[in-house]
């Protein structure tokens, strides 16, 4: 809810007293400067059993980057929440529907939307679908959209899988 750092201090504080549970939502640059503030604090935050962690956003400059898999191992080790409960938000200004994965015990890992969004890999040169099992740019239909523009082809790349797609990073050039 935009709370400072103090704030935050005391709600993990707080949350491990009382054995409490969490959600601790956030873009993705956030959890990296959280876990930065942390590194320097000689005091142990991981969070009860049962907690989830939430990110999103990538770090798209607004922080360090760091490989997808030393994010969320550092996740899991700094917050004591399994990696299956640390999940990641996929989404755009443009959709009204956002895509999760169910978890990152290995990544990266599978994205998957509703019924009512549909996800094509196409050749961004042509506009035509790739073959199976080939890398393409990220076409999202978004049928919750209303009086808007329903489809949007990203600057993402992506490879299909049966039951959503992986998300590869941002296209070069």
């Amino acid at each position: 809810d935009g709370m400072d750092e103090a704030g935050l201090l005391q709600f993990l504080r707080s949350a491990r007293a009382e054995q409490q549970p969490v959600a601790l939502l956030g873009a993705s640059y956030s959890f990296v400067h959280l876990m930065d503030a942390l590194a320097g604090l000689d005091e142990d935050f991981r969070l009860p059993a049962g907690s989830w962690l939430l990110d999103t956003g990538g770090f798209k400059g607004r922080s360090r980057e760091i490989p997808m898999e030393a994010f969320y191992a550092q996740l899991s080790e700094v917050f004591g929440v399994a990696r299956e409960h640390c999940i990641n938000m996929y989404g755009m200004t443009e959709l009204s529907t956002q895509f999760y994965d169910a978890g990152n015990r290995s990544v990266p890992s599978v994205k998957r939307g509703p019924h009512w969004i549909r996800s094509r890999l196409v050749d961004p040169l042509t506009g035509h679908d790739v073959p199976a099992g080939e890398r393409g740019i990220l076409a999202h239909t978004d049928l919750a959209n209303f009086n808007s523009v329903v489809t949007i082809l990203t600057e993402d790349v992506g490879l299909a899988t049966d039951d959503g797609f992986v998300l590869l990073g941002r296209a070069e050039g």
